[in-house]
């Protein structure tokens, strides 16, 4: 019985699902195989940057723009940016082109970013409305 060690490197560099097949013959023509399967996921979130500082404080009754976002993905590039913004009583409304603060409380507001993988980012902000 010999045994056969050999080393053979084999490069992932895209996403997917690969399989490695191992053949072995002896000395009598016999082959024996065994294939192994390999899947590379895409593990990374989108890198989600907001151009400006949300405002800490507002007074009931006004009504703000919000920083626009970028969203930036390791594989299929730009994604993305949705914003919502949570009342004080958690009702959640998807922000479109500004937020009129009608109630004391707090608010928060929460940006986020999908890749096709679902990998998600996501950034929050509160705003103590008075």
């Amino acid at each position: 019985n010999k045994v056969a060690n050999k080393e053979y490197a084999v490069e992932l560099n895209e996403f997917g699902a690969y399989s490695i097949e191992y053949r072995a013959t002896d000395t009598d023509g016999n082959v024996g195989t065994f294939t192994r399967s390999i899947s590379v996921y895409d593990l990374t979130p989108p890198e989600l940057v907001i151009s400006d500082d949300v405002p800490k404080t507002a007074s009931v009754g006004s009504k703000i723009k919000l920083p626009e976002a970028t969203a930036t993905d390791n594989v299929t590039g730009n994604v993305t940016v949705k914003i919502f913004v949570y009342s004080p009583t958690n009702v959640a409304q998807k922000y479109e082109s500004g937020i009129k603060y009608e109630a004391k409380g707090t608010y928060v507001i929460r940006y986020f970013a999908v890749d096709a993988e679902g990998n998600i980012s996501v950034e929050t902000f509160k705003v103590k409305v008075s």
